[in-house]
């Protein structure tokens, strides 16, 4: 609006002035700008543009799917299967005589290893 063009010349109090430019303004006429485009063809282009680079991303997302996937081999290969049980019988060995049975140096409780022979029991 021009009601600063209005009020310029004036060297009426601020008061008086800001009570001119409301009285201005709400005389003068609504003044509505309206732009109008071509919605249709604009969102249509923008939509394929959209549809054909939504369509190479999902490719690519794919090929790099493809190439990642381990071939031959599972995701676990690098992990033993370990059973529930340590053993199939009854007792309870610690994994030190598990493992290096009279050589053991070490020996966690509770262990039932038992030395046979001659050889000298493990520490605890």
């Amino acid at each position: 609006m021009h009601i600063r063009s209005i009020l310029a010349p004036s060297t009426d109090p601020l008061d008086n002035l800001a009570v001119m430019a409301d009285k201005v303004f709400e005389l003068s006429p609504p003044q509505h700008q309206v732009q109008a485009l071509g919605t249709q063809d604009i969102t249509g282009d923008r939509l394929s543009r959209l549809e054909t680079h939504i369509a190479q991303l999902t490719a690519s997302v794919a090929a790099l799917q493809t190439s990642r996937q381990p071939r031959g081999r599972s995701d676990s290969h690098n992990f033993r299967a370990r059973s529930a049980t340590p053993s199939a019988d009854k007792t309870t060995v610690c994994r030190f005589h598990r493992r290096y049975g009279v050589n053991a140096r070490r020996c966690l409780l509770p262990c039932t290893f038992q030395v046979t022979g001659s050889a000298a029991p493990a520490e605890n």
